[in-house]
């Protein structure tokens, strides 16, 4: 859906192509008003649907509160029906383990860290990069994963400590560099197979092995 519209009071609001920037600070409110409605927290929900509204509105909270609840609910279903990316990014799907908050986290990050590795890769300007379809950006965003982790599989399989000694087997075993959850299923940089040449691809004319070779040579 990149086109949609809905009405407030006399007022009709259209939304189209949403901007990274502003997609991603309605996915955060959005989750907000989601664990809200988990701990049946109605008015702390119902006040944060108004703050979502704002981000497409620019209308203030008060104001926002004085329409018609219906009216506040379409719109509120319009957006979020517009926030729906287009494409099916497995990005999107990937889960993470509970643990400890990042030290350095913060709310809003995830806005800096999309945008410094879209500017980072195209050299693009911090209002090309705000403005860029959100639709867009995540492909994008996806891409440079992506390209890093092939880049660091790559690295570490040329590394001694993707191999491991196998005590029982005494061969060493590759060990693959662990992928994130959303790129599970996806194939991996495997080390080189062993294969026996074709008899068919072997040089014609007399083949005579090292060893008896050397006893001809003394």
């Amino acid at each position: 859906m990149e086109q949609t519209s809905f009405t407030l009071g006399d007022v009709e609001y259209t939304v189209a192509k949403l901007g990274l920037r502003q997609w991603l600070e309605l996915e955060e409110i959005n989750k907000k008003i989601i664990e809200a409605m988990k701990g049946k927290s109605m008015l702390e929900a119902s006040s944060l649907i108004c703050s979502y509204l704002s981000v497409i509105t620019k209308l203030d909270e008060e104001t926002l509160k004085s329409f018609f609840w219906l009216e506040i609910a379409d719109a509120y279903i319009t957006i979020l029906l517009a926030c729906i990316p287009k494409t099916n990014f497995p990005l999107l799907h990937g889960t993470t383990k509970e643990e400890s908050p990042i030290s350095w986290d913060y709310e809003g990050r995830t806005w800096y860290m999309w945008s410094h590795l879209l500017m980072s890769k195209y050299g693009w300007t911090l209002e090309n990069t705000e403005n860029l379809y959100f639709n867009d950006a995540i492909a994008y965003i996806q891409e440079i994963l992506i390209e890093e982790q092939l880049d660091k599989e790559w690295q570490w399989s040329l590394s001694e400590i993707a191999y491991s000694y196998n005590q029982v087997t005494h061969k060493s075993e590759f060990k693959s560099l662990p992928r994130p959850s959303w790129m599970v299923g996806m194939n991996k940089i495997e080390p080189p197979k062993v294969a026996r040449l074709p008899v068919s691809m072997i040089p014609q004319g007399l083949v005579m092995k090292w060893d008896q070779n050397e006893k001809v040579v003394n």
